[in-house]
């Protein structure tokens, strides 16, 4: 490592698949560290998957500027990589990387020094290694098997050391071991949670894991062995038939975890227990009053680093849904909506800072970049890139800079 780098933190915002064509989403939260909305996780300055990063508690690192990189997977088999110019929305094209035939989602490490990307059309997950000055990406490893059909998801526990997996066609969830240069191993531990698992993603404490099952309208949960990496099933949160669990996100500082539906077109806030189980369900609408509910489909969850502000995309209406966070009990009250400039909105990414969501219209072959008002969360649209066909996953790597 560089002795004025700290390596790679990710804050991404991942997107859903739809019901018939497999893909998956991501997004996290973090602990607050003192002094502002700071990650807690081992290896970096960011946790596996996870959004909400800030300037470091007493006694630990002081990050100073970040260099975003942004990261676009494309239907054609492409990882497309891209500078962003925070004050313009502006993405600038760095190159590609070939990833398979269709890699529909992607994950950093929690230093970030390495890029995971399932494979929907070959059922694999495969393992980049991110260049700190660059930000191109190098495969490294054997590609390895994701022990399901369509895969839709994949995540890194908080430690780095495994790499989690959603299979939505097979009905899998997968563990898979990071060896020591960041490559994948076979898996260590296959499980059935439920009918089209969309999601799998670690709590905050790495000690259980969540997976959103569309087909089965529930939210499993498992226990997760850190050593081991094996999960072991627990209990099932349920949702009202029709909900159809695509995504979910955990508050930072708060036990309250948010669960978009795809097919309710709805969002499910959840109390979280001591042991991790989902209680007391709260249910709201994404769609403003009025709208046919028919004619869209949930996709992607995010919540703004600061746990403020809530985002969720619509796709049909085309827009991203927008609530504000009660600081004290994390209820969610719905606040706006505003249309993603284009088609079919799979799904989105906030930068870091807080500033700047860029969200992947899958239909329309682009990215929209929006800048984000700090005190409102309101969304303005800033620019539109073309990319490669059917973007299905954008987030925004930042290398962070020491002080």
């Amino acid at each position: 490592m560089k002795s004025t780098r700290v390596g790679l933190a990710i804050a991404i915002v991942l997107g859903c698949g739809d019901s018939t064509s497999p893909d998956g989403s991501g997004g996290a939260g973090a602990r607050d560290g003192g002094g502002g909305a700071g990650a807690e996780a081992g290896g970096g300055p960011a946790g596996g998957g996870g959004a909400g990063f800030g300037a470091g508690g007493e006694g630990g690192v002081v990050f100073g500027a970040t260099l975003p990189f942004v990261y676009v997977a494309t239907s054609d088999g492409q990882i497309e990589v891209f500078d962003l110019d925070r004050g313009s929305g502006a993405l600038s094209s760095k190159g590609s990387v070939e990833a398979g035939d269709d890699p529909s989602f992607l994950a950093g490490s929690p230093g970030s020094q390495y890029l995971y990307a399932i494979d929907a059309g070959a059922d694999e997950v495969l393992a980049f290694a991110i260049d700190q000055q660059t930000g191109l990406l190098t495969e490294i490893g054997e590609r390895q098997s994701s022990e399901g059909s369509g895969p839709a998801y994949v995540a890194t526990d908080a430690s780095g050391r495994w790499v989690f997996v959603a299979n939505y066609g097979g009905g899998t969830v997968a563990v898979l071991p990071v060896l020591e240069d960041g490559s994948l191993g076979p898996a260590v531990d296959v499980e059935a949670p439920g009918d089209n698992p969309h999601l799998i993603r670690a709590d905050l404490d790495n000690e259980h894991v969540y997976v959103p099952c569309l087909g089965s309208d529930l939210v499993a949960l498992l226990d997760f062995d850190v050593n081991s990496g094996q999960l072991e099933p627990r209990v099932d949160a349920l949702l009202p038939p029709g909900t159809g669990p695509r995504h979910l996100e955990l508050h930072p500082s708060l036990p309250v975890a948010y669960v978009i539906g795809e097919l309710g077109d709805s969002l499910t806030t959840f109390d979280v227990a001591p042991d991790g189980a989902l209680t007391n369900p709260v249910t709201i609408s994404t769609l403003p009053g009025g709208v046919d509910p028919s004619s869209s489909n949930c996709a992607d969850l995010h919540l703004h680093p600061s746990g403020r502000f809530l985002y969720g995309s619509n796709r049909g209406h085309d827009s991203i849904a927008r609530f504000t966070i009660d600081p004290l009990s994390g209820a969610a009250t719905a606040t706006g909506h505003t249309p993603t400039g284009g088609d079919w909105p799979r799904n989105f990414g906030i930068d870091v800072d807080g500033g700047v969501l860029l969200v992947a219209n899958q239909q329309s072959d682009e990215v929209v970049s929006f800048t984000i008002d700090a005190r409102t969360g309101e969304l303005a649209e800033l620019l539109t890139t073309p990319t490669g066909p059917s973007p299905s996953w954008v987030g925004v790597i930042p290398q962070y800079l020491l002080k």
